[in-house]
């Protein structure tokens, strides 16, 4: 660490403690300060991107009420980020028009590159009059991380036993053998679950939700299609390709020879160092 960096953190650990906006501006000062979890030293930041982020109404728009919001930008580093939420009025006194207003903000706002890049992992709470914004807040924000599906998220899919072996023939599909696919999640269901959630960096539980059961789906869709028009071994036949590669039950590239195709993953390639079948 440079000398200017020992001063700049020397003297934003004296003034911790202080006001806001008593508080310096240098950069490296914020960053020691979101380091400890303690708000940013600046006020606000100037988004010069904001208003040019929302088009303004045509005379003939329907009617819209000016409202108070929070909407969040998710940092570089992701994460999961609060959905936008309306202040005032209350979401129980709102009419049409002031919903109309806060889902217009928000859908312009979220889609606008400048203005996510100028307010990654922030969260302002902004005042509408009419196409005009005023930030009255702006806080850095650090995202709580995806929390894993529980049971009670997997029971609200309300899964029956044909969905379930649907589930288990798109795990084995994706290189994650569940064993017999019986519609029955037992200990080997749960271990391809987790297996597959962990391969795709996900939350791992070993039970799944919405979210990662539409992703499975994503994932297997021309697999799964092609498995029940042709049956299991001719679509690992066509999954094999004519170079002879084909996908191993988990989820590495293999030789015709079973050997592991080197360099897919960090997993198959220690895997592959002992050949693991």
């Amino acid at each position: 660490m440079n000398r200017r960096s020992l001063t700049a953190v020397f003297a934003c650990v004296l003034s911790l403690s202080a006001p806001l906006a008593a508080e310096g501006t240098d950069d490296l000062i914020d960053e020691v300060r979101a380091v400890l979890d303690l708000p940013s030293a600046r006020d606000s930041v100037d988004y010069s991107s904001l208003q040019g982020c929302v088009t303004r109404l045509t005379p003939d728009a329907p009617a819209h009420a000016d409202v108070t919001m929070t909407t969040a930008f998710p940092p570089v580093s992701g994460g999961e980020m609060p959905p936008a939420r309306l202040i005032e009025p209350a979401p129980a006194e709102a009419d049409i028009t002031h919903l109309r207003q806060f889902l217009r903000i928000e859908a312009q706002l979220s889609a606008c590159d400048d203005l996510r890049r100028e307010a990654a992992g922030r969260r302002l709470t902004v005042q509408t009059e009419g196409d005009l914004l005023t930030v009255l807040a702006d806080e850095r924000f650090v995202p709580e991380p995806p929390r894993p599906p529980r049971a009670e998220d997997e029971d609200a899919l309300g899964l029956d036993r044909p969905a379930r072996r649907e589930v288990q023939i798109r795990l084995d599909l994706a290189g994650h053998d569940p064993g017999t696919p019986d519609g029955v999640f037992g200990p080997r269901t749960r271990s391809a679950i987790r297996d597959w959630q962990q391969d795709r960096n996900l939350p791992a539980s070993g039970y799944i939700d919405n979210r990662q059961l539409s992703q499975l789906t994503a994932q297997t869709e021309e697999d799964y299609l092609q498995y029940r028009e042709e049956g299991p071994r001719q679509t690992r036949r066509r999954n094999s390709g004519s170079n002879g590669i084909y996908w191993g039950r988990d989820g590495c590239p293999r030789y015709a020879n079973g050997n592991i195709v080197p360099s897919y993953s960090f997993k198959c390639d220690v895997k592959g160092t002992f050949q693991l079948p």
